[in-house]
C-alpha cells in the first residue's frame, strides 16, 4: 500500500511539473493577446444598477458625465466639434450650468463662467469679446463682466485689450445703466 502511494505521489509530482513546463512553453510561444474594448459609449452603474457615471464619444468629440443618486447629469468633461472645444460644466441636476470653464479655438480663448440654479452666467471671467476702439478681437480682450438677474446684458464689465501688434495693452470699463443703455458721464 506505502508502495501505491508513493507512486501515485511521485507520478502526481512528476504531472504538475510537466504541466509548469508545458505552460510556461507555450506562453513564451504565443504571446500575450492584447485586449481593446471599442464604444461609443459606456456607463458605469451604481450597486443599483443606476448610472453613476458614463463616457459617451459622438461628433469627434467625447463627455464624460458624472450623476447624482437620481441619474441626472451633475458634472461633465469633455471636448466637443472634433475635440476642438474643452469644457468643465457644474450642473444643477435639471441640466441648468451653474459653472463653467470652455476653452475654444483657434486661439484657446478661456473662459469661466459663474452662476447659481436662479441665474447662470451672473460672473463671467475671461476671453471677452466686446468694442473697445469699435474692433471685436475676442482673443485680445480679456476681463470680467458682471450681469444683473434674469439677464444677459452687461451691468459692469471692466477689459484689457492687449493688442496683436506687441503695442501697450489698454483697458476699458463699460457701465450700463438699468434701461440697457450705456453709461457716461455726458
Amino acid at each position: 500500500m506505502l508502495k501505491h502511494s508513493l507512486t501515485a505521489s511521485i507520478s502526481a509530482l512528476c504531472g504538475a511539473i510537466i504541466g509548469v513546463l508545458a505552460t510556461v512553453w507555450l506562453l513564451q510561444r504565443s504571446p500575450a493577446q492584447q485586449n481593446h474594448i471599442k464604444a461609443r459609449s459606456l456607463t458605469i452603474v451604481d450597486e443599483g444598477g443606476s448610472p453613476a457615471a458614463s463616457l459617451d464619444a459622438s461628433g469627434g468629440g467625447a463627455v464624460l458625465r458624472f450623476y447624482d443618486r437620481n441619474a441626472h447629469s451633475v458634472l461633465e468633461a469633455g471636448t466637443a466639434r472634433a475635440g476642438l472645444d474643452r469644457f468643465v460644466r457644474v450642473l444643477d441636476g435639471k441640466g441648468k450650468i451653474l459653472a463653467a470653464l470652455n476653452s475654444s479655438p483657434p486661439y484657446g480663448e478661456t473662459t469661466l463662467y459663474l452662476g447659481d440654479d436662479r441665474w447662470t452666467s451672473r460672473v463671467i471671467i475671461g476671453a471677452l469679446p466686446s468694442d473697445i476702439d469699435n474692433e471685436s478681437r475676442g482673443s485680445d480682450e480679456w476681463g470680467v463682466e458682471l450681469r444683473p438677474p434674469r439677464s444677459t446684458q452687461s451691468l459692469f464689465a471692466a477689459i484689457v485689450k492687449a493688442p496683436a501688434d506687441g503695442a501697450e495693452a489698454r483697458a476699458g470699463i463699460l457701465l450700463i445703466r438699468s434701461d440697457g443703455r450705456r453709461w457716461s458721464p455726458k
